[in-house]
């Protein structure tokens, strides 16, 4: 079976799989002492947690692509967008509208928080994922007409390099404006890899060459800016998201292991709730565990927000 067969056939479990890391790279465990354990725990929290939000926005660029290209909406992108706005809004609405009850002090700065402002002009980093998505939404339909009208592994390419280019420019000319958002900028090329990934796919493109290419070209400038003597913030967050198209390669070929030993239902059950999972974690999760000085208690505590992600996905589903 091709790769972006693989990919396709365990998305869910590949987003399940990349919550589970984020939530325990998020509150920073510390690995026990045992060689072996820290090993394991450096490749599959340490490093594999960072790898998990550009694993997301690649698999959302795959799955955007895909639908665009088998289920055409014929232009009718306003009614698209809205659909799409509707997965995001009610789950996005519920907890952070909760949260910035319980956090803000004044009705201005509740409202100033929940439209994201706090990310964009203060670099708070509560939901900027959330930020991120509705921006991918948003340029998706430019990228689509892109595809149609420029060989799609130039776009990819040249648009991977303007981001990264932009990113250097904002470090001398805008370093405050860059030091806000670059945990968003810099991982913009891990949707437009996921969209190109999309593209392949759905024209049965899957063996194509060209899928090799971009993974050996991602791991040749993702090791080079590791190597090089490059220190500006967010150097690191650039070497991930250039690394994370391999590293999906390895995560897929360890669903395809889960799956043959049939344990891959709590990675689906995880995965087809990712997005309610993701945002209790970074707002009640982290508040609450910085309630308790006991470690463990805390953390305990921190996990049981998976209850709450719970009860939202339902209410969503009833919602729908």
């Amino acid at each position: 079976m091709p790769m972006l067969e693989k990919i396709s056939k365990y998305r869910t479990e590949l987003m399940g799989i990349s919550i589970l890391w984020i939530m325990l790279f998020h509150p920073g465990i510390q690995c026990p002492d045992s060689t072996i354990i820290k090993a394991i725990w450096t490749i599959f929290v340490s490093f594999g947690g960072g790898f998990g939000v550009d694993i997301f926005l690649m698999l959302s660029g795959f799955g955007l692509m895909y639908s665009d290209i088998k289920k055409p909406n014929k232009g009718n992108w306003e009614g698209w967008n809205i659909n799409r706005f509707k997965r995001l809004l009610p789950s996005y609405l519920i907890i952070a509208t909760a949260y910035y009850i319980i956090r803000c002090d004044s009705v201005g700065e509740f409202f100033w928080n929940l439209s994201f402002l706090n990310f964009v002009v203060d670099g708070t980093r509560d939901f900027w994922y959330i930020f991120a998505m509705f921006f991918c939404y948003l340029s998706f339909p430019l990228i689509s007409e892109c595809f149609q009208k420029i060989k799609p592994w130039v776009f990819t390419f040249v648009g991977t390099v303007f981001i990264i280019a932009l990113g250097f420019a904002l470090t001398y000319i805008a370093p405050d404006l860059y030091n806000k958002i670059e945990i968003f900028l810099q991982r913009i090329p891990c949707f437009l890899i996921g969209t190109y990934m999309g593209y392949l796919y759905a024209n049965n493109m899957g063996r194509s060459s060209e899928f090799a290419v971009l993974m050996i070209a991602s791991t040749i400038i993702g090791g080079t800016i590791y190597i090089l003597p490059i220190s500006f913030t967010g150097s690191m967050r650039l070497w991930f998201t250039l690394l994370s198209l391999p590293f999906l390669a390895v995560m897929t070929y360890l669903c395809v292991a889960i799956d043959s030993i049939k344990c891959g239902a709590p990675f689906r059950y995880l995965g087809k709730r990712s997005l309610q999972v993701y945002l209790v974690h970074v707002s009640f999760g982290s508040m609450f565990m910085k309630m308790f000085d006991n470690f463990g208690i805390g953390l305990l505590v921190y996990f049981s927000s998976l209850l709450i992600a719970e009860i939202v996905y339902r209410l969503c589903k009833i919602i729908k």
